[in-house]
């Protein structure tokens, strides 16, 4: 059945206002760039899309560390359902779609949550608004997994609320939602999720008189989602205690890094207090001190004026009331190692050992004070009268004044000072209009006109903040031959060593786009995309093997010392490729040139980039460590090795591949064990005489997992079966 009109007019203004912000990568061929899309998301997608559309399973990236899994990874969310537009369309479309389409999810989310919370159409466009449109949600499209999972908050809290109330289908409905965020790849989402499930779950069942209905529905939900989401929780589990994050990661580096400094907490009031995070000149940023690595993790915590001051009447409401605990209480854990008893928490709240930066707790806050303004514009929409909010307002303002003059910044420049106290007046004078509106909306004479303008107003106080957010730039320029791979096409005939990747700084004060001197210096991982691979770089996200980490580590410390170079020689790394001089009687320097502009020219304001080849050359892939023989492979697919091998007497062979839990070993047919060597590498024992080997990399528990998603598939058919929903709810046999 077709919905009404005016049920369709709230999301088709949604739709409308999310084509104009994101016209640019939607419309005018450009692709979203920055951040870690940049060097990490985009080429990691890219390399696996591509192994998959040639008709390769997206197992294992060999051209990572020696070979890395892709499925067991939950970075690269393989199994989510959002990835077919990258089977039905040329990537760089698929990517801009799915990027801002979560956005575009993310907002129709919290619109239906707060219609369901018995909002009106104008309140629930001012949820929709302040959370896909605000600065922490905006600030996620620079985090593929954090954004994706995150959109579907709103919709998980929705079904769970129907599942709530109505049960029958709805119980399904959750599980399959929970499941998407598990698929998405973010853990922290998932926990956060849980938790602001069991919480209401738990309250709820205080005052229920059908307890038991109530916990069926809700452990069903649980069921589902873990059995749905099997075919990567299985994988996963098992890789976990292989990785960098099996061990726990230290406190410092995860749960309490990019924590929110207390001073950004003005920013919820004018954005670009301490500058503007994207700016295109450095100048433009003056609170890089502010954040653990000199750039907010969130950039921009703006989430408007209106939201901020209609929050205390959203308390007259349960909904409000249980939105506002959210808030504040997700506000404050985001302060992190600044909040006072925070390393107490954290050693008592398992749930946060799983947070990887404060700063992420930001996202639930925004969603819950999004949902609060529009539970509070459904209060005065009864009548309710405004002077809270009035008097609330007014504080807020004179915090802003004062904060505007008295804050001490003696480091500026009157440049930044000047733009400072443009973009206090700027947040100002949203504050007034929407005062006004409040004021308005109030009063039964005005009210019909203001809950018209105060969504649109609400958007053009956003969008005046957090436009710049989601950068693009041309696809041509994303399409371009990196310069150094034009200069020196052999640097994909094996695994480079990339020092750049200890040497960020030399980018960013090269006088030219960073991005592109990036990508003409093959950064990692830039060049995965044009075939280049990497031997020992850098874990960004912790889930790889944690002995190529340990490699990594010791090569990096000093790439000339004798025993580094004698490793990569082992490990089949060819070439080195680093932002200053080496010297080594043992590397034989084949490239010295600026690292942008095709014609390689260092007066074009790029760092300048040297290749190194190590003499002599590496050992072969396939080798012998003892015996002796002849030996022929062939690489069928990255994880499977094939070898013809004639030994005079017993031996062993080496493969310069990692040797991770997952990789088989077949001798004529038979099979036979898989060791590992001192250095990491696949170690496997030949017999004399002529034999065929066959070596298979396939991921433990993905055929565990796949047949606990199918069984969950089935449950969730079951889950539309009337007999069964009849047991749940307690009417049936």
């Amino acid at each position: 059945m077709i919905p009404p009109p005016r049920r369709l007019g709230g999301p088709l203004l949604i739709a409308g206002a999310w084509l104009l912000f994101f016209s640019q990568p939607l419309l005018q061929g450009r692709v979203f760039f920055f951040r870690d899309l940049f060097f990490f998301h985009e080429p990691l997608r890219r390399y696996w899309i591509g192994s998959l559309l040639s008709g390769t399973a997206p197992f294992l990236n060999t051209s990572l560390n020696l070979g890395q899994p892709i499925l067991a990874n939950p970075n690269n969310a393989v199994f989510y359902p959002g990835n077919i537009l990258y089977l039905l369309l040329p990537f760089a479309p698929a990517w801009n779609l799915s990027l801002a389409g979560h956005v575009l999810w993310a907002a129709l989310g919290a619109y239906w949550l707060a219609r369901l919370m018995d909002c009106g159409p104008a309140a629930s466009l001012c949820a929709a608004f302040g959370f896909a449109f605000g600065g922490p949600l905006l600030s996620s499209l620079n985090y593929y997994n954090l954004l994706v999972a995150v959109s579907w908050l709103p919709w998980t809290l929705g079904l769970a609320l129907q599942a709530w109330r109505r049960g029958s289908a709805w119980v399904g409905l959750a599980g399959a939602a929970l499941a998407a965020q598990l698929l998405a790849g973010e853990p922290t989402v998932e926990i956060l999720t849980g938790c602001l499930l069991a919480i209401f779950w738990l309250a709820g069942l205080r005052n229920s008189s059908t307890r038991s209905v109530h916990l069926r529905r809700g452990a069903l939900i649980l069921l589902l989602a873990g059995a749905l989401g099997g075919m990567q929780l299985l994988p996963t589990l098992l890789w976990l205690p292989e990785t960098g994050r099996g061990g726990g990661l230290p406190f410092r580096e995860s749960a309490a890094y990019w924590s929110l400094h207390p001073a950004r907490l003005i920013e919820l009031l004018a954005p670009h207090f301490h500058g503007n995070p994207c700016g295109v000149a450095a100048a433009e940023f003056w609170g890089g001190g502010l954040s653990d690595a000199g750039l907010p993790y969130i950039l921009k915590i703006y989430c408007g004026w209106l939201p901020l001051l209609l929050a205390p009447l959203a308390w007259r409401r349960r909904w409000g009331r249980a939105g506002l605990s959210v808030f504040a209480a997700s506000l404050l854990l985001s302060l992190g190692r600044h909040l006072p008893g925070y390393r107490m928490l954290y050693e008592l709240m398992p749930p946060l050992w799983i947070v990887r930066y404060p700063e992420k707790l930001l996202l639930p806050a925004s969603l819950a004070l999004s949902l609060c303004c529009a539970l509070a514009l459904a209060e005065l929409a009864r009548g309710t009268s405004a002077r809270p909010s009035l008097l609330f307002a007014a504080a807020l303002l004179a915090a802003l004044a004062l904060a505007a003059v008295l804050s001490p910044h003696p480091e500026l420049s009157q440049s930044q000072r000047a733009s400072q106290l443009v973009s206090a007046v700027q947040a100002a004078a949203a504050g007034l209009v929407s005062l006004v509106l409040a004021a308005l909306a109030a009063s039964s004479r005005g009210r019909r006109v203001a809950m018209y303008l105060i969504p649109a107003v609400l958007l053009v106080d956003l969008a005046g903040f957090t436009w710049d957010i989601a950068q693009t730039r041309p696809c041509e320029e994303e399409d371009r031959r990196p310069a150094l791979l034009s200069r020196l096409p052999a640097l994909i005939e094996g695994p480079i060593l990339h020092t750049g990747e200890d040497q960020m700084e030399k980018y960013f004060s090269a006088g030219r786009d960073p991005f592109l001197s990036l990508q003409d210096a093959l950064h990692p991982f830039t060049g995965l995309r044009w075939g280049v691979s990497y031997g020992a770089t850098n874990d960004i996200d912790r889930m790889g093997w944690k002995e190529s980490g340990q490699r990594r580590q010791f090569l990096h410390a000093d790439p000339v010392s004798a025993g580094s170079l004698a490793m990569m020689r082992q490990l089949g790394i060819r070439r080195i490729v680093s932002l200053s001089p080496l010297a080594s009687a043992e590397l034989a320097e084949e490239s010295a040139s600026g690292g942008g502009g095709a014609g390689g020219d260092s007066g074009n304001g790029g760092p300048e980039v040297r290749v190194y080849r190590l003499l002599p050359p590496p050992l072969p892939f396939v080798r012998w460590e003892e015996g002796a023989g002849s030996l022929a492979w062939k690489e069928i697919k990255p994880y499977r090795i094939e070898i013809d091998l004639d030994a005079s007497s017993a031996g062993r062979i080496l493969v310069a591949r990692n040797a991770i839990k997952g990789w088989r070993g077949w001798m004529d047919g038979e099979r036979i064990p898989v060791s590992s060597s001192s250095a990491g590498l696949l170690r496997i024992a030949a017999p004399a005489g002529r034999h065929r080997l066959l070596l298979d990399y396939f991921p433990p528990g993905l055929v565990a997992g796949l047949a606990l998603s199918l069984a969950g598939l089935m449950l969730l058919a079951a889950a539309f079966w009337k007999p069964l929903l009849e047991i749940i709810e307690g009417r049936g046999p």
